[in-house]
């Protein structure tokens, strides 16, 4: 997970972590009910639905966060689809955290009417490139 500048981690609160564990399937793509926020990526307009993935292979980090799922946010601006990944880690003191977003792949914009399966909105993330290779 090296990079050129650090990874910046957001702590969720315990309502966003409690959606999370309740949702949370051991394989494929699931709905994660996280609500709405007044700040964050939970915050943003045309917020349509949020997914969630587990890695293959987690990883700790070296400040101690261990990273095993990505989660995206897609979000509807006028006739694009616009998809946000992020990554998933609980810190030493079990706190849920994400960091992100993430935008360079190709299903990050979908044009409104364009297939995509659920599954090409993962493994952009640098835990899930690490995981995938």
């Amino acid at each position: 997970m090296s990079s050129s500048k650090p990874t910046k981690w957001h702590r969720f609160d315990e309502a966003q972590s409690k959606a999370w564990f309740d949702a949370k399937h051991d394989a494929g793509v699931f709905n994660v009910p996280f609500g709405t926020s007044s700040v964050g990526p939970l915050s943003m307009p045309g917020a349509l639905s949020f997914l969630g993935s587990n890695v293959q292979t987690p990883i700790v980090s070296s400040n101690g966060m261990k990273v095993g799922s990505e989660w995206v946010a897609l979000r509807i601006d006028g006739t694009t689809t616009k998809a946000y990944a992020f990554m998933m880690g609980t810190s030493t003191d079990k706190a849920l955290h994400y960091a992100g977003p993430y935008k360079n792949f190709p299903a990050h914009h979908v044009r409104q009417g364009n297939p995509v399966a659920c599954e090409d909105f993962f493994g952009h993330t640098p835990v899930g490139k690490t995981s995938s290779a």
